[in-house]
């Protein structure tokens, strides 16, 4: 079923993925271009480790904060896994700040295991507020690592409170009430210069839902597609 926004609430100004995509694509060459003058500031002055005369590399920081700004899309969550075109967005945008807390490393998996914290505000044609908790795993390994880290992280425990319930939640609930509190999934690809760089670029999807009815009735929910930077704490 293909849902369409009273006319009220339609959006005069869509935002295009090819937008997001000239964004990630521009931080990735950012990112990267950055990591030679990262390498000079770890080493000594004549190109040495500066940590100690072992050459211990210190183990990495278990927080990461960060930021992030997306688009609403009216496309469903499985329609934007298998097709093809490129989703249409509107004038709802959520801009939000976020907390990572590596709980677990594991040994012989290429995977971390994570909780998420996040507050966040829409903007544009709705204006909530929005405080979310997630577990997350991120998956490390890639064949391109060596040229661009990427990581890919997965999260669909999670629970996310709005201050109030926004008209397209409302309209694509299945009961024409929607929920302040929903289930919270999001799927996220991060990018950085290296495994042990300070901050990594992401995009990813921010997804509200009822989970097929289980949370007061509601089928449906809403999908922003998000951009946006972490830096790894000291």
């Amino acid at each position: 079923m293909v849902l369409v926004l009273h006319e009220e609430i339609a959006p005069n100004i869509k935002f295009t993925f090819r937008t997001l995509i000239v964004q990630l694509l521009v931080c990735a060459l950012a990112l990267c271009a950055a990591a030679p003058l990262l390498a000079d500031e770890l080493a000594g002055p004549n190109g040495t480790a500066t940590d100690q005369a072992t050459g211990a590399v210190p183990s990495p920081s278990n927080w990461r904060v960060g930021f992030s700004v997306g688009a609403l899309t009216h496309e469903a969550l499985d329609g934007l896994l298998y097709q093809i075109e490129i989703p249409s967005f509107h004038s709802s945008y959520l801009a939000e700040l976020n907390g990572v807390y590596t709980l677990h490393r594991f040994q012989v998996l290429p995977m971390d295991l994570e909780v998420q914290g996040e507050v966040a505000r829409r903007f544009g044609m709705d204006h909530q507020s929005e405080v979310d908790l997630i577990s997350v795993v991120r998956w490390k390994q890639f064949p391109w690592n060596d040229k661009l880290y990427t990581n890919f992280r997965f999260g669909f425990l999670g629970g996310s409170y709005v201050s109030s319930i926004s008209p397209w939640e409302k309209q694509d609930s299945g009961n024409n009430t929607g929920s302040k509190f929903l289930q919270l999934l999001i799927g996220e690809f991060t990018f950085s210069p290296s495994e042990n760089a300070g901050y990594e670029a992401f995009i990813g999807l921010h997804h509200r839902s009822g989970i097929f009815g289980l949370i007061s009735g509601v089928t449906g929910g809403s999908n922003y597609f998000m951009v946006g930077v972490r830096f790894r704490g000291d």
